[in-house]
């Protein structure tokens, strides 16, 4: 592997001094050179343009126009053109003829205004938008050369937020706009890719589309844009265009793309000794004087199976980390075609991403193939095909441990390895193996080689994609376009899990260890047998879309665009598990074929048939222009869905917006810097159904359950017959600039967002008999709360520098959002656990989502424990937090009844944005974007602070860092025995658990990354004047190359990957130890033909 990774840099590096070679500038034969002046103008009304770049075509020769618009070049005897360059204006070149002045009037640039910009069921000309929606374009996309194109978004749109906090193949990611707007329901955006709507299932959005393929990703971000997706445009939406064929000559490309990735801003972990040296001083400190190891072999309370009177507790020094670490490397070869006449366009890809994970044994392979079709059939109609067919093949790092699942004599499914696992148990005095080359311990969690093994247990998952859709555009009158599209999108995927024997605990039976009492285990185990479980999922959403739009002009000032459509949708899935289990014949994963066609070894079936979604819509847009400079726009769609009652199946989701081009005014200076100014404001509503069909439906269990046989059914959940959409209202304004002929260019608007309707849990008498799964549930599902977003978003785009062939542009964006929730449930009393993330944030009315609610941390005592400040308990019942004045010991007890609302303090941020630079020089491009966030804490709950009982890790930070008589001003507390105070066996002393839970570890989470550095370089089209190539371009990639944050223990980029509630108000909690961030370094080259 690395021998392979090492001969593709090589080639990649010799490619490139081929280049330097080939292209080194010619020597140009010595001659007179000649002077030219001239003056350059404004076309369209003969005003000098100063600044404007003057090159000599084929050399580096140039200069740049005076404030007058007037220039002098020297130019070599054999120079014939002049090339010139301005920003908002077409580059002209003109043939010298042995002229020596010429002036010119060069033509304004009006691509940047009228470009086509893809909105909702259709498109609209950039100048007469009148909704906010940013733009990523197929260049963008290729500067970062990742396996998904989301990774191109982050920092590139304002309003967007986009946290990834691993560079796993296939990694989790999270997509927001304009904050978070929902406490219960799913926040991710609406995803259409080629006018068919695609699930993105929370995080990683659409790892199976080729970013190769992608023309263009327009991303709707006010309520005047999405409103006409009505109930699913309240979290924004996402339109990607792929690319078609266009008219010309053909088009053949060839990719390719290596590198490697290797983990970053890692949590330390204290080796062996250090370890022995922690647990030392904690027993130390609890008056226990004995050695740990001479009280009782650690390796008899660990070693499952057998007891051995070796003692190697001073002799092992496992680094479990690296043993399952490794650096992982990607290569990536990709194709495409495409061509075009007047009557038929085709455009055909296809890629193949290989890349092994940064854990031990993992892996991601994806196939990707695409086919667009465009035909011209008649004069008045056009047919078009859009397929795209994708299939992903994963060997993924195991994340959960399998449930106990007792069945004949096996007691546990098998032990897989989890990522925190490895940080919590694999201690590094834990031997990987014993002297005669036995796995030590291969029954637990804490082998995690042994585990990760995969010829003791493998998990495979595969998943294929196919977007298939079908179009025809009717044009029977000049301006009107019928238009009827249908598409599917189907998804088969399928987990197979196969554990050895030599995993499973089987025949356990009681074993007189001859131990102290206090260690002693009861059994002991021997190998069990292997188990096999299948479980395949299959998903399908029809979706068919009808429309009819008609553009006009009256006279010379009037344009109108007018569309109306309806739509219908039908999602529907399938999921069956089969569970089969051998007594011997399956010993290693090649078996498991055999294993799975013997019936008699079949355990379990269970296939279920999950409710089906309708939805149908009708809608319509009507766009107006006045003299180009008045602009308006209405819409409005009626939402029917199968998710709520037929009494509320049906809402209405309006926008109203428009525009004034108050450049094009007759008052307005043209003498000014000032070359472009609009403003544009818009109102609308959207609505939010992402949530679970039939809530309105009693739901019932069987409880209590009993091997084998189930109890009685009963009443699990209340339903609500009013259950609706979450509705936000959306206030949008924003006012658009251009200076120095738009040079520097960009926009300035506030956003503010009410959600109603909010699906909240809310208390219920007990007595109405609602049941959880083993306790009464007094909640139920109804629509409650409210809560509003608002916030300002700044974008400028600037050429900062144009001499010659140098230039030097930016892209800078910046969002503030404030989140407040404005409205609970009836009769919420401010308790903080009512509405919470595990004790450690809450919800409450007037502030914003999911603030912290820990202890004050105060210091420490004399022992070294932690002191928290206490609160009047009378006063906290009625949530008022009134300080004592008195410090407390924070022991398990006092930091239940001593915890406070840290008010001001959340994981959402408060502001969040990107700086792209790019610098070019010929056909040398160097970007460099920078993205940031800030506002937002983070709170360390990681662990690993406290020795326990000698059963964990401890992290490396400790090491010299924890209170001691001389050291009272460190960072963490004194160390102890069993996380108690100091003298636990001191029967006059009451022993309590110590806690870590406090504002000591909460930390401001703000943070600055180099995210992308590229280098390209494209190689001079006179190389290929004679061969079959018509252009190259070669590159290097980094991505993720430094991060600076005041943060440090692990990355401060924190996904919570829970269910849409733990991600709403659990964001900023490390729960465990985070997915490994990743740095990547990459080379490619790209070929067209």
């Amino acid at each position: 592997m690395k021998n392979r990774l090492l001969n593709q840099l090589w080639g990649l590096t010799l490619l490139l001094s081929l280049v330097q070679w080939a292209t080194a500038p010619p020597v140009h034969a010595q001659g007179a050179d000649k002077t030219i002046t001239g003056r350059v103008t404004d076309q369209s009304n003969s005003d000098p343009l100063p600044g404007v770049n003057v090159l000599v075509k084929g050399t580096t020769v140039g200069t740049t126009t005076d404030a007058e618009g007037t220039f002098r070049v020297t130019a070599p005897a054999n120079a014939e053109t002049l090339v010139f360059s301005y920003v908002g204006y077409l580059a002209e070149e003109v043939a010298i003829n042995n002229r020596s002045v010429i002036d010119i009037g060069i033509t304004p640039d009006v691509k940047s205004l009228s470009e086509v910009i893809v909105v909702g069921y259709g498109t609209q000309q950039k100048r007469d938008l009148v909704s906010a929606i940013s733009t990523v374009d197929a260049k963008q996309i290729e500067k970062v050369p990742t396996a998904s194109f989301t990774q191109a978004l982050q920092g590139a749109v304002p309003g967007l937020q986009m946290v990834s906090p691993s560079g796993e193949p296939n990694a989790p990611a999270r997509i927001l706009i304009r904050g978070v707007g929902s406490i219960t329901t799913g926040t991710e955006p609406l995803f259409i890719v080629d006018g068919l709507p695609v699930a993105s299932g929370g995080t990683s959005p659409l790892t199976y589309l080729n970013p190769n393929d992608i023309e263009s990703v327009s991303v709707l971000k006010d309520a005047s844009a999405t409103s006409i997706y009505g109930s699913r445009g309240a979290n924004g939406v996402v339109l990607i265009t792929t690319k078609t064929g266009k008219q010309g000559k053909a088009q053949f490309n060839l990719s390719y793309n290596v590198g490697y990735t290797t983990p970053i801003n890692e949590l330390e972990l204290a080796d062996a000794d250090e370890w022995r040296t922690l647990v030392g001083q904690a027993r130390t400190n609890s008056g226990l004087t004995d050695p740990f190891r001479k009280e009782q072999d650690l390796f008899d309370q660990r070693q499952t199976g057998r007891f051995v009177s070796e003692n190697i507790y001073d002799k092992t020094n496992t680094d479990w980390v690296n043993k399952v670490k490794q650096n992982g490397h990607f290569s990536q070869y990709g194709f495409s075609a495409s061509n075009g006449t007047e009557k038929a366009s085709y455009f055909i890809s296809g890629q193949y991403r290989d890349q092994t994970g940064n854990f031990i044994n993992t892996r991601f392979q994806r196939y990707t193939g695409r086919v667009n079709l465009d035909f011209q059939a008649a004069k008045y109609l056009k047919l078009g095909v859009r397929y795209t067919y994708s299939f992903e093949d994963e060997q993924p790092r195991a994340t959960i441990s399998p449930a106990v699942t007792p069945t004949d004599r096996n007691i546990n499914w098998g032990a897989w390895p989890t990522f925190g696992n490895l940080y919590d148990n694999a201690l590094p005095i834990l031997p990987e193996r014993w002297a005669n080359g036995d796995a030590f311990d291969p029954l637990s969690l804490n082998n995690i080689t042994y585990s990760a093994d995969r010829t003791n247990s493998k998990r495979d998952v595969t998943e294929s994609n196919q977007l298939a859709s079908l179009f025809a555009e009717l044009t029977p009158l000049k301006g009107f376009v019928l238009r009827a599209e249908g598409g599917v999108n189907y998804t088969v995927n399928n987990d197979q899990n196969w554990v050895s024997g030599r995993l499973r605990a089987q025949e356990f039976r009681p074993e007189d260890t001859g131990l102290d009492n206090r260690f002693q285990l009861d059994y002991i185990y021997d190998d069990g047998v292997p188990r096999f479980t299948w479980y395949d999922r299959r998903s399908w959403t029809f979706n068919t879309v009808g429309t009819a739009s008609y553009k006009t002009e009256f006279g010379t000032d009037h344009r109108l665009n007018a569309l109306a459509g309806i739509e219908l949708i039908h999602s529907d899935r399938e999921t069956w598990q089969n569970d089969w289990e051998d007594a011997a014949s399956v010993r290693n994963p090649s078996e498991v074929g055999a294993f799975v066609r013997n019936p008699e070894q079949l355990l379990e079936i269970t296939h279920n048939l999950h409710p089906q979604v309708r939805f149908f819509s009708q809608f319509g847009r009507v766009n107006y222009s006045f003299r180009d400079r008045y602009l308006l726009q209405g819409s409005i769609r009626r939402d029917g869905s199968s998710k709520f009652t037929p009494e509320d199946r049906f809402s209405w989701f309006p926008s109203l917006s428009g525009g004034w081009v108050i450049s094009d005014e007759p008052f307005f200076r043209k003498d000014t810097p000032l070359s472009f100014l609009k403003l544009r404001g818009g109102w609308g509503i959207t609505g939010n159904a992402n949530i679970d069909p039939f809530l309105y439906f009693n739901q019932y269990f069987n409880w209590p359950n009993y091997p084998n046989r189930s109890g009685a059914i009963i009443l699990g959940r209340l339903g609500s017959r009013t259950i609706q959409w979450e509705r936000s209202n959306t206030y949008d304004a924003a006012l658009q600039f251009g200076l120095f002929n738009d040079r520097i260019n960009g926009s300035i608007g506030y956003y503010y967002t009410k959600t109603t309707n909010l699906l909240l849990d809310f208390p219920v008498a007990p007595s109405i008999g609602v049941y959880g799964t083993n306790t009464i549930n007094t909640t139920a599902l109804d629509n409650v709360g409210s809560m509003q977003n608002q916030g300002i978003e700044l974008e400028i785009n600037s050429v900062n520098v144009t001499a010659g062939s140098f230039r030097w542009s930016s892209a800078f964006n910046f969002t503030t959002n404030k989140n407040k929730v404005l409205e609970l449930f009836a009769g919420f009393d401010g308790d903080p656990l009512q509405l919470s993330f595990n004790g450690l944030t809450t919800v409450q009315e007037g502030q914003p989502l999911g603030l912290f609610y820990l202890p004050e941390f105060a210091g420490y005592d004399d022992s070294g424990n932690v002191l928290v400040r206490e609160i009047d308990r009378e006063k906290a019942a009625q949530q008022e937090y009134v300080f004592t004045g008195n410090d407390v010991r924070n022991t398990g007890n006092s930091q239940n009844v001593n915890s406070v609302i840290q008010y001001g303090k959340t994981g959402l941020p408060t502001f969040y944005g990107g700086f792209n630079n790019t610098f070019s020089y010929k056909g040398l491009s160097l970007n460099v974007l920078f993205t940031f966030q800030g506002g937002n804490y983070v709170y360390d709950n990681i662990g690993l602070r406290r020795v326990g009982n000698g059963n964990n890790n401890l992290r490396k930070d400790l090491v010299g860092n924890t209170w001691t008589p001389q050291n009272t001003d460190a960072p963490y507390p004194v160390l102890t025995w069993n996380n108690r105070e100091n003298q636990p066996l001191d029967p006059s002393k009451p022993a309590q658990s110590l806690s870590d839970r406090s504002t000591q570890n909460l930390h401001k989470g703000d943070f600055m990354r180099l995210r992308t550095v590229n280098l390209s370089y494209a190689l001079p089209n006179g190389l290929f004047k004679k061969n079959f190539m018509k252009g190259a371009n070669v590159f290097v990639n980094l991505n993720n190359v430094a991060t600076f944050s005041k943060f440090s223990v692990v990355d401060p980029e924190v996904l919570n990957n829970g269910g849409p509630t733990e991600r709403n108000i659990g964001q900023g909690v490390i729960g465990g130890v985070p997915l490994w961030q990743v740095f990547t370094a990459s080379a490619g080259v790209n070929i067209n033909l």
